[in-house]
């Protein structure tokens, strides 16, 4: 009975498991060079804050209030002034005047002000997951596809949870980004026009645009939003399911094979699919003539 069960969800992809080859795999590592060898340990990198469940149990007594009703009250406030405050000042040159000076401080500080905002992200996805009485496994940091260095936080014990508490948890580090976005643009507000200014309003819209980006879902990536959208459609494998079922689809019509009436799951695969490529097509054009465009200038 447990093999048949483990047979089905490798079947339908809820559990994936690598296909290696250790003999290629060894020699290929014997060949690599020192350099390789060094960018490999690099990425290897997987540091773990000890005690984890622990710490972030205790700082999750101290900050509870951050998760009562008057605070989600108070973020459903704090959220609506930032969009009117930037609404008030679209169109106006928001950060005009860090872009076109020669402000090379504030890049770094730029840089270190997002760094601490991708560990709140983190932090509130844990924080979250203690608030439902479930454990987190590890918090730390690592190189994301072995490329992009990233904190992270490991909940994934939410899946013993309920599924409106597993959504509430995804939504947690898009909801810090979107507040520290809404609280940088009402403090740039109140600050006087020039530099100081530019910088929080440069900083606020790009805080709001990469939290409303970890929430869009249709991209083939697991975002926040992603999950958000497998969780509420239930369907915890859709980006497997919809690639496949794609690639599927593709490959009968191109053999010209007769295309058999779709299921309702199938359907929602192909709109979440075709929505994705779309996406995809569309994030590409749009980098493709940003990059272009100084060159036809």
């Amino acid at each position: 009975m447990i093999q048949r069960f483990l047979s089905r969800a490798r079947e339908h992809k809820l559990i994936i498991i690598p296909h290696t080859d250790l003999v290629r795999r060894t020699l290929s590592d014997e060949q690599t060079s020192g350099r390789s060898r060094l960018l490999t340990r690099i990425r290897g990198i997987d540091l773990r804050l000890s005690n984890v469940d622990q710490r972030i149990a205790a700082l999750y007594d101290k900050v509870r209030v951050l998760f009562t009703r008057p605070a989600l009250v108070a973020y459903a406030v704090l959220l609506v002034l930032g969009l009117i405050t930037i609404g008030k000042q679209a169109g106006r040159g928001l950060g005009s005047e860090v872009l076109r000076g020669h402000h090379a401080l504030f890049l770094p500080v730029f840089l270190l002000m997002h760094a601490a905002a991708i560990v709140v992200h983190e932090l509130a996805h844990a924080l979250a997951c203690k608030h439902f009485g479930r454990e987190v496994k590890a918090f730390g940091f690592t190189f994301v596809n072995r490329l992009v260095p990233s904190v992270y936080a490991d909940v994934t014990d939410m899946w013993m949870s309920t599924r409106k508490a597993r959504m509430a948890v995804s939504f947690a580090g898009p909801l810090s980004g979107l507040l520290l976005g809404s609280m940088s643009a009402i403090v740039a507000w109140f600050v006087p026009a020039g530099v100081t200014s530019s910088f929080l309003w440069l900083y606020a819209i790009s805080m709001l645009a990469l939290a409303i980006g970890s929430l869009y879902p249709c991209l083939f990536i697991e975002s926040d939003g992603y999950h958000i959208l497998s969780d509420w459609l239930r369907m915890p494998a859709l980006r497997e399911h919809s690639r496949r079922f794609l690639q599927d689809r593709v490959r009968n019509l191109v053999r010209g094979r007769k295309q058999r009436p779709m299921t309702n799951d199938e359907r929602t695969f192909l709109v979440y699919g075709c929505a994705s490529v779309a996406s995809l097509s569309a994030a590409f054009v749009t980098l493709v003539t940003l990059l272009a465009r100084p060159l036809l200038r």
